[in-house]
């Protein structure tokens, strides 16, 4: 008696590109606040000497926006972002697991 692989099932690709859409979607829906509203707010702040300026630190800006504009502030431009960037992570992951998987069935065991 001999042992058989069991045949690997792998979703079909469209499957995969719609897993990895919604991942890059999670990821942006928590970290853009912090990455693009706040450091924006940073950045475009004006420079008083002897001042301390309103948006300084990370986490006091986001307790800041949230409190004098409410929690949607933390979201302005959100959506936008997310168009121009999800498709094109969920396509890079695509390609890169397509690339994993053809190298994997190149090369063989051990790393099938």
């Amino acid at each position: 008696m001999t042992l058989t692989q069991p045949a690997r099932s792998e979703p079909p690709p469209p499957n995969n590109l719609y897993r990895q859409l919604y991942a890059w979607i999670s990821l942006l829906s928590v970290a853009y606040p912090r990455d693009q509203v706040v450091k924006s707010r940073i950045q475009g702040a004006e420079r008083i000497p002897g001042v301390a300026p309103k948006y300084n630190w990370t986490y006091p800006s986001l307790a800041i926006i949230a409190k004098e504009e409410g929690a949607a502030a933390l979201y302005k431009g959100f959506v936008p972002k997310v168009l121009r960037l999800a498709p094109g992570g969920g396509v890079l992951l695509l390609v890169v697991e397509a690339t994993l998987n053809a190298f994997a069935k190149a090369l063989g065991p051990p790393y099938v």
